[in-house]
């Protein structure tokens, strides 16, 4: 899936070979066909995108809900502890998947960041398109009013 979320491959790997390089479209290489077809190829690497981000939603719920439940357990071990090392293997538990839960929320707040700039990243590029789409046809029609 051409998903800037893919773990297997490189964000920019994705914005140069999914979405295009807005150098195209601002110097002209790229023809008005070019840029229609890169826009369709930027909907589709932003719907990829958008679906794992709701696949990795998803996930994170799942991994909340594992987090509590191990401190749930983890609770009820430390009110049943006949002694102060199955209090601490308690906190242990508890320490850990709160360290679990806060690198999930971390991953959750990158991928929403690569996400959103992907996102600018393609409406900076159709912006481009747009410009140069819209001095072709200036130039179209300098071309027919002169002749």
């Amino acid at each position: 899936i051409p998903s800037i979320l893919n773990v297997n491959s490189s964000a920019t790997a994705i914005l140069k070979n999914e979405i295009g390089a807005i150098e195209d479209a601002i110097n002209g290489k790229a023809t008005l066909v070019d840029l229609y077809k890169q826009t369709q190829k930027n909907h589709k690497a932003l719907d990829a995108t958008y679906r794992a981000a709701a696949e990795r939603a998803k996930a994170s719920q799942k991994v909340t809900e594992a987090t509590n439940a191990t401190v749930h357990d983890a609770v009820a071990m430390a009110n049943k502890a006949e002694g102060q090392q199955q209090i601490m293997q308690a906190q242990i538990q508890i320490a850990a998947a709160g360290v679990v839960q806060q690198t999930d929320m971390k991953d959750l707040l990158a991928q929403m960041l690569a996400m959103e700039s992907q996102k600018w990243y393609v409406e900076n590029t159709e912006k481009a398109a747009a410009e140069t789409r819209d001095r072709a046809v200036g130039q179209r029609m300098r071309n027919f009013v002169g002749n």
